[in-house]
């Protein structure tokens, strides 16, 4: 590890800590090099779905049908189910864990999802908090989920984790599994943006660079001008809502300090069991101290939920926690 940052993301030192008990475990490792695929399918064209909350269309895939315990896989902004990256990681989650139904969904206006309706973002707008969208993705997630089975865990990375909290406060799951959501802080769109696309950026071309975890390097190089190409044909085909959905609403509302509200109201429900927060040592977006204090404060709210914290050393927010090929399956085996 240089300056704190780990070239070897094959392997990562976690320190958990139980808010709820107020008590910290001693570090493991969590090697996931065993969770890199060999090869690569695009999904099925069958294996899409798209439902519709009103008039919104909320786009979906599903992955071992028929299990009796659901896991929900939400990804960080601006990903869809058609990229490369985005198809890598929902099959692998799904490969590894195949006593579980994957139901995985495309974030408002990307694929084929629609962008966020304007009544719901003025709502949203109130608060900073993506609850009033929250209530229409559990509508989504509940259309595809049977009445004998269990909605056992909703996963979400950075955008992805917000929505996970927010669709969770309507839904009930048993576990809520979030890395990095942003909004712990007010940090403004000029700010949010500097921090993501340069400061992240630059600790993504040193991890290109330095890079001692060759076979996710060499899979990372492989798919990201793909998922890049992917993007780009994204916002191609959008239409001017979504452009300013996306580029401008959705970011400004990450970029203001909303997670404690929305983490407030998830807690307020008492329908969770546990939540489980990650944060990357070094990330740009939250500081993993002002996320502890806030958790302590929601642990308080609902001492029977348990509330635990995992500091993700020598991770950024972009490296390691998000969209790195075997990443999302590593903290589907996380518990």
């Amino acid at each position: 590890m240089e300056n704190g940052f780990n070239f070897d993301t094959s392997k990562v030192r976690i320190i958990k800590e139980n808010v709820s008990a107020n008590r910290v475990e001693d570090p493991k490792i969590l090697e996931w090099n065993q969770y890199l695929p060999n090869d690569f399918e695009k999904f099925d064209e069958s294996q899409f779905f798209v439902t519709k909350v009103g008039k919104t269309a909320v786009e979906g895939v599903l992955l071992n049908p028929g299990q009796k315990d659901v896991n929900v896989m939400l990804s960080g902004w601006g990903s869809d189910l058609h990229s490369p990256i985005g198809q890598i990681e929902i099959q692998q989650v799904a490969n590894h864990n195949p006593d579980k139904t994957i139901l995985a969904f495309s974030n408002p206006s990307s694929g084929r999802s629609s962008e966020i309706p304007k009544n719901v973002m003025r709502e949203i707008k109130k608060e900073n908090s993506f609850l009033p969208y929250g209530e229409m993705l559990a509508e989504a997630i509940d259309q595809k989920t049977f009445t004998n089975q269990n909605l056992e865990k909703i996963f979400g990375f950075s955008l992805g984790g917000r929505l996970a909290i927010a669709s969770a406060n309507y839904l009930g799951p048993e576990k809520v599994h979030v890395v990095d959501p942003p909004g712990s802080k007010d940090l403004g769109l000029l700010k949010l943006a500097k921090k993501f696309i340069f400061e992240e950026g630059k600790l993504a071309e040193e991890y290109l660079k330095y890079s001692k975890d060759k076979n996710a390097l060499k899979i990372k190089q492989e798919i990201d001008h793909d998922s890049l190409a992917s993007f780009v044909k994204n916002i191609l085909n959008m239409s001017p809502n979504k452009i300013k959905d996306l580029f401008i609403d959705q970011t400004t509302i990450m970029s203001k300090a909303g997670l404690e509200h929305d983490l407030r109201a998830l807690a307020e429900t008492k329908k969770v069991q546990e939540l489980l927060f990650s944060s990357p040592t070094l990330s740009r977006i939250n500081n993993p101290e002002e996320v502890l204090v806030i958790l302590k404060r929601i642990a308080q709210l609902n001492p029977d939920m348990l509330v635990i914290h995992n500091r993700l050393e020598g991770l950024t927010h972009a490296i390691g926690a998000g969209g790195q090929t075997n990443v999302m399956v590593g903290f589907s085996k996380l518990n």
